[in-house]
């Protein structure tokens, strides 16, 4: 495969550019130039080395999934009508032993629908029970073989084990040492967080440690929190009050804390997050989907907490585009007679702009000088973006069915013209059929 390398000038040509800066400037007909990795001019007509076609396409910041996990990719369409606790049952046990060759398909097969949906960035909140190393290895491999931005975080627990893992697993600290002294690089696409699976699933023990750790080497946590009622009174019999509450005990709630879900949570528990900078991640496909609930975004907005978009497992969504999430969360504030609710622009923040920034990824996510060359060009021969009224909405509310006709990670062309560029899409299908857990014998 072939593709432009980070160091090759490459102009964006011609497109309709939806900035997403501050001022969410809009071009019509500009360029966008990149240098070194980096954005050297966006707007005017300068052209340098190899050229993108953007005619009638809409350029803008390639989007982040803010909180995926990757293996499922492999288990599309295995459950329906069921809630989590009998989902996860139905899912997981064959996931939880793949193969590193197996992970490597799963990784990639979610690259190729992020990438054709213009995400460029993601955070992969890692599962094997129990993790090993040579799993993060594939599934890191799997990243830097698709060019993709990842944040790859890892996933741990000592608690609440399933009934299908009989392996403990090796020491805990060890391992996430390890592939941090590996794997975890600022300057370069992929970095690591730590990813306890959730304060009910964790020793306090194992919290401290992994927050210890998490300060120690300045790196970003995720974990999931009251996804749905029964985890929310988990929580309250285990501890007497909430998974926040809990948190804030044990000094873990910061502004390099990011949690999943929040659906069921309280007055005191949102105070607690807002006076703590927490980021709140959304994935509100996946909580309809396994019928967990919609969680009090126009609320936590109001109190000034920062939330940001994600797609969530390939199992329980069954997607991995972010446009899709965009439109979803955008139309659920709705339903709750709440205002004010988020605009266009608010929710392409949540997926660009902000959603970076909470990450520690302040450089990508606006189309300006200095910037790294994180963009997409959707495609505008499409009749959803005609008239293009709006482009920040018509991305938002009709935008679901569009593909990316180029995307640029880094300064580096990894789709051109709808084709990706890094790796054999039609040989990793071929792969990926070959994983049988879940088919029925029909399709064999």
């Amino acid at each position: 495969m072939t593709s432009v390398t980070r160091n090759m000038p490459l102009t964006v040509a011609n497109g309709i550019v939806a900035t997403l800066d501050a001022s969410t400037r809009v071009l019509m007909r500009e360029n966008v130039v990149v240098e070194g990795g980096l954005i050297a001019s966006a707007g005017g007509s300068d052209v340098r080395g190899d050229t993108l076609d953007a005619s009638g396409g809409i350029v803008m910041p390639g989007l982040l999934n803010s909180h995926c996990h990757s293996p499922e990719t492999l288990a599309r369409g295995v459950v329906d009508r069921i809630i989590y606790e009998d989902w996860i049952g139905a899912v997981w046990p064959p996931l939880d032993q793949l193969t590193p060759e197996q992970i490597r398909v799963a990784v990639l097969l979610g690259c190729a629908e992020m990438l054709h949906s213009g995400t460029t960035a993601v955070v992969d909140h890692f599962r094997q029970t129990p993790m090993r190393l040579e799993a993060v290895e594939a599934a890191v491999a799997a990243y830097r073989e698709a060019g993709m931005r990842c944040a790859v975080a890892i996933m741990v627990r000592d608690r609440s084990v399933p009934a299908w893992v009989t392996d403990k697993g090796g020491d805990i600290s060890e391992l996430l040492g390890a592939a941090i002294d590996t794997w975890h690089d600022p300057d370069s696409l992929i970095t690591v967080m730590l990813a306890p699976s959730a304060p009910h699933r964790c020793t306090d023990a194992l919290l401290r440690r992994v927050g210890e750790i998490a300060a120690d080497r300045h790196l970003f946590m995720q974990m999931h929190v009251d996804e749905n009622q029964s985890q929310r009174h988990e929580a309250n019999g285990i501890y007497g009050h909430s998974s926040i509450r809990h948190l804030d005990s044990l000094g873990l709630l910061d502004r390099r804390l990011s949690l999943a879900h929040c659906v069921w949570v309280d007055d005191v528990d949102l105070s607690l997050l807002a006076g703590h900078d927490v980021t709140v991640v959304h994935n509100p496909v996946s909580n309809l989907r396994l019928g967990s609930g919609v969680a009090p975004i126009p609320e936590m907005l109001e109190r000034g907490i920062a939330v940001t978009l994600g797609a969530d497992g390939a199992a329980s969504n069954d997607s991995q585009s972010m446009l899709e999430v965009m439109k979803l969360a955008s139309l659920l504030p709705g339903t709750s007679g709440v205002s004010p609710r988020p605009t266009a622009p608010d929710i392409l923040a949540m997926t660009t702009g902000t959603a970076a920034a909470r990450f520690g990824m302040e450089d990508v996510g606006r189309i300006a000088p200095g910037q790294k060359a994180d963009l997409v060009v959707f495609e505008g021969n499409d009749p959803r973006l005609h008239p293009l009224n709006d482009v920040h909405q018509q991305i938002v509310f009709a935008g679901a069915g569009i593909r990316a006709r180029h995307v640029v990670i880094d300064g580096r062309v990894v789709v051109r013209n709808g084709k990706i560029q890094t790796f054999d899409e039609e040989a990793l299908l071929r792969e990926a059929d070959e994983f049988r857990a879940f088919q029925q014998k029909k399709y064999m």
